[in-house]
């Protein structure tokens, strides 16, 4: 995880080459287990990079893999259906959350249910409170919430936080 975010950070300043041997090690060490979460949680430039170590040539088969879990395509509107609604048709499986919500977008949905403010869950998580609207907002479009009370009542119809 660390080295796919240091691999991002030495992309912004421009060092491509190391960037790429961070990059490089981290997909190896991350093929034994299939990890994939981590990759797809720094987005674009993640992509962006992975594309480039397929085009040298490098790791082909498991970059292949990881960059297909990344999502660059919207559904079809005809056939779209709500990450809510693909929960609940599944809430007998309790892990199909994981696949519909990131680690860190778990972690503010249990800070939000203590109602933190915006500022508290960000020095709780040492980021940003511009980072924690961010998630609020990818939290609130896939449980198709429109408030952090609803947020919290769909999650706890969901199964994904307990009804306490």
């Amino acid at each position: 995880v660390i080295m796919a975010l240091l691999a991002v950070a030495c992309d912004k300043r421009g060092q491509t080459g190391e960037s790429l041997a961070l990059l490089q090690q981290a997909v190896e060490l991350s093929a034994p287990g299939r990890v994939v979460q981590p990759f797809v949680e720094l987005g674009a430039p993640m992509a962006g990079l992975l594309k480039l170590m397929v085009e040298r040539g490098h790791a082909v088969d498991t970059c292949n893999r990881l960059l297909a879990a990344f999502s660059d395509e919207e559904p079809d509107s005809a056939t779209a259906v709500s990450s809510a609604e693909t929960i609940t048709a599944h809430s007998d499986d309790l892990a199909q959350w994981r696949e519909i919500l990131t680690n860190r977008e778990y972690e503010i949905l249990l800070l939000l249910e203590q109602r933190l403010r915006d500022k508290e869950i960000a020095d709780q998580l040492c980021v940003s409170t511009e980072t924690v609207k961010t998630h609020l907002k990818n939290i609130y479009k896939k449980l198709d919430a429109t408030s952090r009370r609803d947020a919290i009542l769909k999650a706890v119809q969901l199964g994904i936080l307990s009804n306490v």
